[in-house]
């Protein structure tokens, strides 16, 4: 994870206009990590497929967007009738999620340095398939691509507006890491400013702002209200993660709303409730991206300084903190300038991703 977290750094360098530039790298980083398939660019067939398996999920998780989502029974309809557009759609997105999975599995089938080696190595009295690994490292590959763009974009837009924060971080990470060295995850304990910035990343913009469509499956009471089971209920998630009671000045980035005497606050509402959605539906992958975010963000903080873009009058250009509409949301295309904060902080990313 560490050395993905410092290749993920080192491709993103070279493209200022990171909302464009992030979900492909965010990709690449992923297919690394899952498949250890070594992409440089967004132009690799497995990083588009599961681009594209973001942009179908997005389309069909809206829920009342098609027809058919209210009469059922269209579903039946020949795909040639005018009128019957999802059916042709859903055909598309199909070959996609058959795609997503098989594809890069087959091609690492006999590699031995990947993920792979880890399913059922301790699965005592646990059938083993291949299908579980092939699935698991699809539903990796695929869902983690788009929404840790997302958060990485969010990210380089906070320490671009403001600037304070990062400066805290480095900070920390210069007292507590030696010389010549990337963070591991093992210093977490001692880097709980670091934890903080992962967590109002999180929390400033969500990666679903309002999550998908949920059936109750007992009766619920809110607030006086009777939601019967059965009912569809969509939770708002942004408007959770903004709740002034809980996060005061919600629009400013500040990690310190996170942390008390130095420490990470366990009395702040804990983010797993909302950023990874809820339930049963509750992102299986919470920790795993927290823990990807958390040394991607200290990587890049430790070798990087981030500021405004200037334009060609030397004027610097304030990025726009809104986000683009979607399932998924991102933040809106903006530039940044990204310089290693050293020759020796060079270096570093340089021998990291040899």
């Amino acid at each position: 994870m560490s050395t993905s977290a410092s290749k993920l750094s080192l491709l993103i360098v070279p493209y200022p206009d990171l909302t464009n530039e992030t979900p492909s790298m965010s990709g690449a980083a992923m297919l690394d990590l899952t498949y250890a398939l070594n992409s440089q660019s967004g132009e690799d067939r497995f990083v588009q497929l599961a681009e594209q398996a973001n942009q179908a999920l997005g389309e069909t998780a809206n829920t009342g967007l098609y027809l058919v989502d209210a009469f059922p029974m269209l579903k039946y309809i020949p795909r040639w009738i005018p009128g019957a557009d999802f059916k042709r759609k859903a055909s598309k997105f199909r070959q996609i999620a058959v795609a997503l999975p098989e594809e890069p599995f087959k091609d690492v089938i006999t590699k031995d340095l990947s993920l792979m080696e880890t399913f059922g190595r301790d699965a005592k009295g646990v059938a083993y398939t291949e299908d579980v690994p092939l699935k698991t490292l699809a539903s990796i590959h695929g869902g983690g691509a788009d929404t840790t763009a997302s958060t990485l974009s969010a990210f380089f837009l906070a320490m671009t507006l403001f600037p304070e924060v990062q400066y805290k971080a480095q900070r920390e990470l210069d007292n507590v890491l030696s010389s010549g060295r990337f963070p591991e995850l093992r210093d977490q304990p001692s880097l709980p400013y670091i934890t903080a910035v992962v967590k109002e990343s999180l929390r400033w913009k969500p990666v679903i702002p309002l999550n998908v469509v949920h059936r109750l499956m007992v009766d619920d009471d809110y607030h006086g209200y009777l939601l019967p089971r059965g009912s569809f209920v969509v939770a708002t998630i942004r408007a959770l993660l903004y709740d002034e009671a809980a996060y005061p000045d919600p629009s400013s980035f500040n990690p310190d709303r996170f942390l008390k005497n130095g420490e990470l606050d366990p009395n702040v509402p804990d983010l797993a409730t909302a950023a990874f959605g809820f339930g049963r539906r509750m992102c299986p992958g919470r920790h795993f991206v927290q823990d990807l975010l958390w040394i991607t963000f200290a990587s890049v903080l430790t070798t990087f300084t981030i500021s405004k873009a200037v334009d060609e009058n030397g004027i610097e250009i304030t990025p726009d903190a809104a986000d683009n509409p979607g399932l998924i949301s991102h933040p809106k295309p903006f530039q940044c300038m990204i310089r290693p904060r050293s020759n020796m902080h060079a270096e570093m990313v340089a021998a990291a991703t040899d």
